[in-house]
């Protein structure tokens, strides 16, 4: 008789700069792992740790992942995450020079 299977659940997605990590919390090592992601990014998993790479800054993308186990049906459960925002990168304005016992040259960041 076949079992049935047991959907992966996850802990909450920590964003990185093109996507988002995130543990199946029930992880099990007889169980194999698989998945897909929306919004044109892949997805992988390794251990415990699905990885979704792939996205722009600030998208978001929905991971499936499946959990296979033999003698046991499919299961499947989603989850969702989002990149990082982009970075902006400081505007320098012209070096000021600050004489004192040594001499230093420093920029000013422009809003």
């Amino acid at each position: 008789p076949t079992g049935i299977g047991v959907a992966p659940t996850f802990e909450a997605p920590v964003r990185t700069p093109d996507g988002f990590t995130v543990a199946i919390s029930n992880y099990s090592e007889v169980t194999t792992y698989g998945a897909t992601a929306t919004n044109g990014a892949s997805a992988s998993v390794s251990g415990s740790t699905v990885t979704v790479s792939g996205l722009a800054a600030n998208a978001e993308s929905t991971v499936t992942v499946e959990a296979v186990r033999h003698g046991y049906t499919t299961a499947s459960a989603s989850t969702s995450g989002t990149s990082l925002e982009a970075g902006v990168a400081p505007v320098l304005g012209e070096p000021v020079s600050i004489d004192g016992p040594q001499t230093f040259r420093v920029w000013k960041v422009r809003d």
